[in-house]
């Protein structure tokens, strides 16, 4: 009876082990036309993209043992969601000797699986846009992105990416870590690398100054929020960077925020500027975040769902979001103050 339970354990330990995307570079090169998915699971697969026999590709994750993976995750040239799913099946598959190795979830039970970490089982969303020159006086005095004069980059006149949060209600807080990192390191570089095209990390440089000067925020995003999304990096950090442009684009930040940085600000002010902006009773879903008396940070709430692109369109589909820490004032830090 030991034996057996034993077996069964071992069984179960070497299927899980394999049932989980790892890390992984090489290169695949394909010897057939096989499809490329989004989704390998729902077999998604935008603009019907296949491999071409005698194209190599590089690799970046593996499903299945190393020695013999059933599915590789590789880059392609499409511009949406150029990461891609092909089976291994469809043409060699060489891995290198040394890359990241994250250790699979142990093996559990269907009662012991921790909701909190269940991708895609979100029921909201969170878009939360930092007001950087209160972000580098309050928290960031030490950080890269915080060095220097700050007075003329973008991020001393408009609002940068934090990030975008799936959330699920009933887990407050909790919700994140859906992939194969589960716990936040002792610095955010110490994450794996999130592998993005060209095009989108310039733009996220832009919005992120933390990825720009290298302080990894965007993998701390990713690793903790992203991989509870369906999403893979590219298209979640665009759609991130879509409704970032979106808000600083809009009349609230080019003339209602802008005409009033390095002054007092009031709440209801504040409130009817984004109403204009977003759409009448819009305020009911920003949260505003203040330390010491200074505007930190935006924080919208969207709905589970984001079908759309267009903030407007998304928040009358969501509940109303908390006040957060603001007072009825607040001081809307310049670069210098």
């Amino acid at each position: 009876m030991h034996a057996r339970f034993s077996i069964l354990i071992s069984l179960i330990l070497i299927f899980s082990s394999n049932a989980y995307a790892t890390p992984a570079t090489g290169s695949f090169l394909a010897d057939k036309s096989c499809e490329l998915y989004q989704s390998k699971s729902k077999k998604t697969n935008p603009d019907s993209l296949h491999t071409q026999a005698g194209t190599r590709y590089a690799i970046f994750e593996r499903l299945g043992s190393r020695q013999q993976p059933d599915w590789v995750r590789v880059k392609t040239q499409a511009k949406y969601s150029p990461m891609r799913w092909v089976s291994a099946k469809c043409g060699d598959i060489s891995l290198d000797s040394t890359q990241v190795q994250i250790s699979p979830p142990k093996a559990t039970t269907s009662k012991q699986v921790n909701t909190c970490q269940l991708a895609q089982s979100q029921d909201s969303h969170l878009l939360a846009l930092s007001w950087q020159p209160a972000f580098c006086k309050l928290k960031g005095q030490g950080k890269p992105e915080c060095q220097g004069d700050r007075s003329a980059r973008y991020d001393s006149s408009h609002f940068t990416l934090h990030g975008l949060w799936p959330n699920k209600n009933s887990c407050g807080r909790d919700y994140g870590y859906c992939g194969k990192v589960k716990h936040k390191p002792a610095h955010f570089c110490q994450y794996p690398q999130v592998s993005l095209s060209h095009d989108l990390r310039s733009r996220l440089n832009r919005v992120m100054p933390s990825a720009k000067y290298a302080s990894c925020l965007q993998r701390h995003e990713w690793w903790k929020h992203g991989t509870c999304t369906e999403q893979d990096p590219e298209v979640y950090f665009g759609k991130a960077i879509a409704f970032t442009e979106q808000v600083n684009q809009s009349d609230f930040v080019k003339h209602f925020i802008a005409d009033r940085i390095g002054k007092v600000v009031s709440r209801s002010e504040l409130n009817t500027a984004f109403n204009k902006s977003f759409g009448n009773q819009a305020y009911r879903k920003l949260s505003l975040q203040c330390t010491q008396g200074s505007l930190r940070e935006i924080q919208i709430k969207l709905p589970g769902s984001l079908s759309s692109d267009s903030i407007k369109t998304l928040l009358p589909k969501t509940t109303n979001a908390r006040k957060g820490s603001c007072g009825q004032q607040f001081l809307l830090n310049s670069a210098g103050n």
